[in-house]
């Protein structure tokens, strides 16, 4: 099995050696003792202490239990062996997988808990960022290599240990689901506590969360005004950007929205057009403030997909979803009752966090505070993590946890 990083520090393989020693001392001890008592009721003839057909029956007995024991000791002397040569395996995979994590820490890269090579946040020009990169994934497929020994080496030892036991009765656990598994502590093979590199699955994970994690790294910032607008770009580690822009009556009287009370002014708009690294638009959202009191926030995925919300003066809220194919959903009532998710595996989302129930507000304060080396993931990031848990059944919803279990939550979400 694949063990988390924490895991793994707490494994101590040298207490297998250990283990070897008290399972062959223990066992020499049974065989000797019964090899004894055997010897011992064979000699009383010669004593003459004790002959005859009683006597014969009690010799054939504990010479069948020296056979009995005899086996056990052979059996322990296979598992002893399996635990040494577990040991020193396991030792070394692991001491080179823990130091090969602790030498990539050295510098501008971290190793999480899930064995996956990321990229502290930080100022940094685009060609820093590319070669970075390229260094995480070049770093993850060392990490994999050296994992996979871990797993290689713990999967030997137990399969020794199996075959020790072979031909003494041990039956081997199945990988399949049965009742027994269930009800039996130990009756199955642990599963893998990290995404296994050696499947496509598994690297497909690791992908996805390092690249949902570059996507909410700011590694520049540029801002501007003018013609009534203000606005910043943060250009993201991975290339994409975020075009922030604010335009109406607090732009043209030249004050800032308070961070408390966004687009509380009437005319006020602020949106977020976010563009993937070749240029592709993949999310365009827009929050205003009317005249008449009335609230929009509108955005557009990539795809064409459309979620729109109204907020009417007297709190009358109403939500619709709008595929690329023109089909319309009403958002329920527990998309409303649900606050907008603020923050997706420590990505801010540009939402502002509110108890009542309302419409998702976009915090135009992020023009200010969102700066070089920070994370930000955008509105239309918040408000998709919420429809999904919305609209999705709660098996469903499950499973999708349980298959992300162990891993960034930003990539599950």
């Amino acid at each position: 099995m694949l063990p988390t990083r924490t895991a793994l520090q707490g494994w101590n393989p040298d207490s297998l050696t250990a283990s070897a020693t008290a399972v062959r001392s223990g066992s020499d001890a049974i065989y000797q003792a019964v090899r004894s008592l055997d010897d011992g009721i064979s000699r009383m003839p010669e004593a003459r202490t004790w002959a005859g057909p009683a006597h014969d029956a009690a010799a054939a007995m504990f010479t069948r239990a020296t056979d009995k024991a005899s086996n056990i000791a052979h059996y322990a002397d296979a598992v002893a062996k399996a635990f040494e040569n577990g040991s020193r395996t396991i030792g070394s995979a692991r001491l080179a997988l823990l130091n090969k994590a602790a030498e990539i820490e050295d510098g501008q890269l971290y190793v999480t808990d899930e064995w996956i090579v990321m990229i502290e946040p930080a100022t940094m020009s685009a060609e820093a960022a590319a070669a970075l990169i390229q260094r995480a994934e070049s770093e993850q497929a060392e990490i994999n290599t050296l994992l996979l020994d871990v797993g290689d080496a713990d999967d030997k030892t137990a399969a020794a240990l199996a075959a020790a036991g072979a031909n003494y009765g041990l039956k081997v656990p199945s990988d399949q689901p049965s009742l027994s598994g269930l009800l039996l502590p130990g009756s199955s093979r642990p599963a893998d506590e990290v995404p296994n590199p050696s499947d496509p699955f598994g690297l497909m994970q690791q992908a996805a969360i390092r690249g949902k994690d570059t996507a909410t790294i700011v590694r520049d910032t540029e801002e501007w005004s003018e013609d009534g607008q203000r606005g910043k770009t943060l250009y993201m580690l991975d290339g994409s950007r975020h075009e922030i822009f604010e335009w109406g009556r607090s732009v043209r009287e030249g004050r800032p929205t308070a961070p408390s009370h966004p687009g509380d002014v009437p005319g006020d708009t602020i949106a977020d057009d976010y563009y993937s690294k070749d240029g592709k638009l993949i999310s365009s959202t827009h929050f205003q403030t009317q005249f008449d009191h009335e609230t929009l926030f509108e955005t557009r995925y990539g795809d064409g997909t459309t979620v729109s919300i109204r907020q009417l003066a007297d709190g009358t809220l109403s939500g619709t979803v709008t595929t690329a194919d023109g089909r319309v959903g009403k958002l329920p009532d527990k998309f409303f009752d649900d606050p907008v998710e603020t923050a997706i595996g420590g990505a801010i989302t540009g939402v502002e966090k509110t108890a009542e129930r309302g419409i998702p507000k976009v915090n135009p304060a992020v023009l200010e505070n969102v700066g070089k080396g920070a994370r930000y993931g955008g509105p239309a990031l918040g408000v998709g993590q919420t429809i999904f848990k919305a609209l999705t059944a709660a098996n469903f919803h499950d499973a999708c946890v349980e298959t992300w279990k162990g891993t960034a939550g930003l990539a599950g979400g």
